[in-house]
């Protein structure tokens, strides 16, 4: 491991290099309230007068260098932490680059977009944009350097983001910006794959920014180990389930569901703020032949919870009517038992959604 301070603009516009954010870490989920701070911060020390060298520490940056993700012509970091400002940051570039473009400023808009956008000597288009986000991310990421239409979308904060810095700069106050971008420092930490524990590392760091939830933790603990390959095939053949089953309104309830699960699998009932801790110590994933099975199981177990979280989603009016009840006084201490009734075939529905009568 290697960990030394360097300023934000000097790491990112390092050439055929691409930051990959790996499909097992959380959505972009920072809102405009951490934008604003951000963005305060920058405003902040590009205010302070050059001669006193100022800078603006941000955290910190972890990433490993992984030959799965290496080609012979841009060399990928895969980013283990600080996916957050990097994406961040990336939007505040290209609202910037934009507004530079539309107001005739061609060199800081031809700055921004080779230095910090792109690698333009890539020849290959996944490798063009110097950010390769998650999959829903990277498509409005695409959309909107290249001015296309995003849709709204309750998945991804881009499209939000970017419009609030689009907002924030104006022209008598972009290169005070810019200025104060090129005064962030950060910790870079460089990773070794082989040597370096990176579920430990991450697990020990405190991220400025939103905390992350437990079921955010199991996710990193269950793919980080594994080759990018069987990462993708998990997280989209289960993972990816799990998480939509268990989200309702925007809002998710994965790690409700995971302490539910596990109660069930320990006969006691983990402690919230250590259920990704309680997975830890019952569920070891390093070399883990039954790693599908369990997700497996899980997945399952996800579909009867969609109908406890959503009592319209269940046919039988007089189910329905029970199960609202019961979510709307909120004994969620009978969840485990219903999933686990529910599971087996029984009353009040089975695994395949079909009501079953008394």
């Amino acid at each position: 491991m290697k960990a030394s301070p360097i300023q934000l603009n000097k790491f990112l516009q390092k050439q055929d290099t691409q930051f990959v954010i790996p499909i097992y870490q959380r959505n972009y989920d920072w809102t405009e309230e951490q934008c604003k701070q951000l963005l305060e911060d920058i405003i902040e020390v590009g205010n302070t007068p050059k001669t006193e060298a100022k800078m603006h520490f941000i955290g910190s940056i972890v990433y490993v260098c992984n030959d799965e993700y290496t080609t012979d012509e841009i060399e990928q970091y895969v980013v283990i932490d600080g996916q957050q400002r990097i994406t961040t940051i990336t939007l505040l570039l290209i609202a910037l680059y934009h507004l530079a473009q539309e107001q005739g400023d061609t060199r800081l808009a031809e700055t921004i977009y080779e230095y910090y956008l792109v690698n333009k000597n890539a020849e290959d288009d996944s490798f063009k944009i110097k950010l390769k986000a998650t999959e829903n991310n990277d498509k409005d990421l695409h959309k909107l350097l290249y001015k296309q239409t995003i849709p709204d979308s309750a998945y991804s904060n881009i499209k939000n983001n970017y419009n609030f810095f689009v907002k924030q700069i104006t022209k008598e106050n972009r290169e005070l910006i810019y200025d104060g971008f090129k005064r962030l420092l950060f910790v870079e930490i460089r990773l070794e794959r082989g040597k370096d524990n990176a579920q430990k590392i991450f697990e020990s760091l405190n991220s400025t920014g939103l905390d992350l939830s437990q079921a955010d933790l199991i996710r990193n603990y269950i793919l980080m180990g594994l080759e990018p390959a069987e990462q993708t095939r998990l997280y989209n053949l289960y993972w990816s389930i799990i998480e939509s089953n268990t989200k309702l309104d925007g809002v998710s309830y994965v790690s409700d569901f995971i302490r539910d699960y596990l109660t069930i699998k320990i006969g006691d009932i983990p402690n919230k703020n250590k259920v990704y801790y309680t997975f830890k110590k019952n569920f070891n994933v390093d070399g883990n032949q039954n790693l599908d099975e369990t997700l497996h199981e899980m997945q399952k177990y996800s579909e009867i919870y969609k109908k406890l979280i959503d009592p319209n989603s269940i046919q039988d009016v007089d189910i329905r009517k029970e199960i609202t009840y019961i979510k709307y006084i909120e004994i969620n201490v009978s969840y485990p038992f219903l999933l686990q009734v529910a599971y087996s075939g029984g009353y009040p529905f089975s695994i395949s959604g079909d009501i079953r009568s008394v």
